[in-house]
């Protein structure tokens, strides 16, 4: 049985829709408000489940809900419901669960701003015998991990540690909001086995591994050069982190970049295969772009884990695909309203593939 962990955010979102943000002490009308359950590791966890073809892969969420609020019940219905492993999820009586607002502009590319009222999710930490609780089984298991819980740093420390022997275990790491975690330890970094990043987060972590200066200023998406400077990046990245000459784990030094409405780069550092793609061609106009890089990563994830099992094929074609697919299923959210609720079904991509 191969297993799908999240440890990661449960927030109840409240989306409004506006043309353009108001200056301060400025009222602007907006166009729509809209009321999900969302946070990072939700939305990922949920691009687990809506990804997922067969019962071969058990997904399991790990994280905290509040008691004073009814939004962590709904949170807890709705995992179930969609055959999610909910046991691991604390319930904080004394504190009030995860809120995110978000503000979607319609006149700025649909781009969105989100402010995070942690909640209950500050306590999604835990001690060394908690998390070896958690990680005693020896299945084969993928854990995804973001920054909006306290400590993720500990949790990956936990795993890579060598007398934990946790070989059967790959952490997927999304190191976002980039700025929520303090990286003491640049050498953390050659333990995650996948690491997906948006642009500015890649940006960000080259100035934190200083292969960019602080000063520098990276392009946005109408450059002309926006592809190449990140196509170029990478590289320099991936040898500054200094991967391990022999890995333990099949899967290893893998970095893949989202660009947004212009695609992702594929990095494998120890086959060195560069591979650029361009955003999947959309079927709608684009309406909110919230919640895409978590559907992104769930269906890279789950595709991933089901088809390393079989022995067709080699790593960079079989992370490529599971990339082409999650590619298409972002292209899909982008054309819908919400965060998890923009998530499209196995069957809705398989049908554009």
């Amino acid at each position: 049985m191969t297993v799908i962990t999240v440890i990661g955010s449960l927030n109840y979102d409240i989306t409004t829709y506006i043309n353009l943000i108001p200056s301060a002490n400025e009222t602007n009308l907006a166009d729509d408000v809209q009321y999900n359950l969302g946070g990072k590791g939700f939305n990922q966890c949920i691009g687990l489940t809506k990804s997922r073809s067969n019962e071969n892969v058990e997904i399991r969420m790990i994280g905290s809900i509040g008691g004073k609020d009814n939004y962590g019940d709904l949170f807890l219905e709705n995992l179930k419901l969609n055959k999610v492993l909910t046991s691991d999820i604390k319930k904080i009586e004394n504190s009030a669960t995860g809120l995110a607002n978000i503000i979607v502009e319609s006149g700025r590319n649909h781009a969105n701003r989100i402010m995070v009222f942690p909640g209950a999710n500050k306590y999604t930490k835990f001690n060394e015998t908690e998390l070896k609780k958690l990680f005693s089984n020896d299945d084969e298991e993928f854990i995804v991990l973001q920054n909006e819980i306290p400590d993720p740093l500990a949790i990956i420390n936990h795993i890579i540690n060598p007398t934990n022997n946790y070989d059967s275990k790959v952490i997927i790491y999304n190191p976002s909001p980039f700025n929520a975690v303090k990286y003491v330890d640049p050498s953390m970094w050659s333990n995650i086995n996948v690491l997906i990043v948006n642009e500015i987060e890649m940006f960000q972590l080259a100035q934190a591994l200083n292969v960019v200066s602080i000063t520098d200023i990276a392009p946005d998406d109408k450059d002309d050069e926006f592809v190449q400077f990140f196509e170029k990046l990478i590289k320099p990245v991936a040898s500054a982190i200094k991967y391990p000459s022999t890995a333990s784990k099949k899967i290893n030094g893998i970095i893949v970049v989202t660009l947004g409405g212009k695609g992702y780069i594929y990095y494998n550092h120890c086959t060195e295969t560069l591979k650029y793609e361009p955003a999947s061609k959309l079927i709608a106009k684009p309406i909110d772009s919230t919640g895409c890089g978590d559907t992104f990563l769930g269906y890279f994830t789950t595709i991933l884990a089901e088809t390393l099992s079989d022995n067709k094929g080699n790593l960079d074609g079989k992370i490529l695909n599971s990339l082409k697919i999650a590619n298409i299923a972002a292209g899909i959210a982008i054309t819908r309203n919400g965060a998890s609720s923009s998530i499209p079904s196995i069957k809705e991509v398989k049908n554009l593939i």
